[in-house]
């Protein structure tokens, strides 16, 4: 149903779905905003569960988006669109998003302005993980290389 779901594991009740993605969702990665500038798209969210909390989940989808959502609310706050083909992997380190997928292409996106900073086009097939560490970008893929 192209949906995200958040549970509550302790009760087996879901407590909140996200909708907008328009085919299967591949991928998710929790983040806060501690690592970048608070704008209209990333407010300083307080709730009485902000204990340390992450507050804003990162999403990749067979549609060849991803999406940033309010954790909290479920709402969703930006989409970013550049893939050709679905989005089967991503990662988030700081003020950056990673992805890869299908088009056999890794992006590298600035959050919060949700803007493509690098396309890099380093595998003959479909991207199938991705990862950071340090200041480097780690990406498994089908190819032969």
């Amino acid at each position: 149903d192209q949906s995200i779901r958040i549970w509550n594991w302790q009760i087996g009740r879901c407590l909140r779905i996200l909708k907008g993605h328009s085919d299967s969702v591949m991928a998710l990665s929790l983040f806060s905003s501690d690592s970048f500038k608070e704008t209209e798209f990333f407010p300083k969210i307080e709730t009485q569960s902000s204990r340390n909390c992450d507050q804003y989940l990162a999403s990749a989808s067979d549609d060849g988006t991803l999406r940033i959502w309010d954790f909290y609310n479920g709402r969703c706050l930006r989409t970013l669109v550049g893939h050709t083909a679905q989005v089967e992997a991503l990662a988030v380190q700081g003020s950056c998003v990673v992805s890869g997928g299908f088009d056999a292409t890794i992006r590298v996106w600035e959050l919060p302005s949700g803007k493509c900073r690098h396309v890099l086009k380093a595998h003959s097939d479909h991207v199938t993980s991705v990862a950071f560490i340090g200041d480097s970008i780690i990406s498994t893929s089908d190819d032969s290389l």
